[in-house]
């Protein structure tokens, strides 16, 4: 748990200024925002950080995510032909893609909620043609180019990822 220097002043007044301390043997330092902080907590957060930072890759992802990604893409891609499961199985492992971050919404994800709303209940934006997964693709890069609201940096980033995505995919169902 971070503590601030004006909590462990009024525990410690004397011996505390702006240095690292050691308290029954857990060894506390300064923070990027200037909270104290056990060296155990800093590498904690450091694990998870990565962790989180891996998982949103579809190469370093750990295999709980892998069976997220499957799960989720077999979601989606139910009716569309062999094919474009098997280039899409193709480009989440050459661009390294996780096309469905766990912390951000995906422009996939959104088009679709958007399709059920206004027809009822169908989702299914690929379709069951190659041209119809083209169609749909189309669409995921057109809200990539002009989203409907601003983007955060984290946003902008994720959505150049998915764009990376989506055009390899679209290339490789034209094959």
């Amino acid at each position: 748990m971070p503590y601030s220097l004006q909590s462990l002043k009024s525990i410690c007044p004397h011996s505390l200024a702006s240095k690292d301390f050691t308290v029954n043997g857990m060894k506390y330092s300064k923070n990027k925002d200037g909270w104290y902080e056990s060296e155990a907590n800093s590498e904690a957060q450091a694990a998870y950080e990565q962790l989180k930072a891996n998982n949103r890759t579809y190469q370093f992802a750990d295999e709980k995510t892998k069976k997220q990604i499957a799960y989720i893409s077999d979601y989606y891609l139910q009716t569309v032909p062999e094919s474009v499961k098997a280039a899409w199985q193709e480009t989440l492992e050459e661009t390294g893609v996780n096309p469905f971050q766990t912390d951000l919404s995906s422009t996939l994800t959104q088009l679709s909620v958007e399709q059920d709303f206004q027809t009822g209940g169908n989702d299914n934006i690929f379709g069951e043609t190659k041209e119809s997964c083209l169609a749909a693709i189309n669409k995921i890069l057109e809200r990539i180019e002009n989203p409907l609201a601003a983007v955060t940096d984290e946003r902008a980033a994720y959505l150049q990822q998915e764009k990376e995505f989506y055009t390899v995919l679209a290339s490789k169902i034209r094959e």
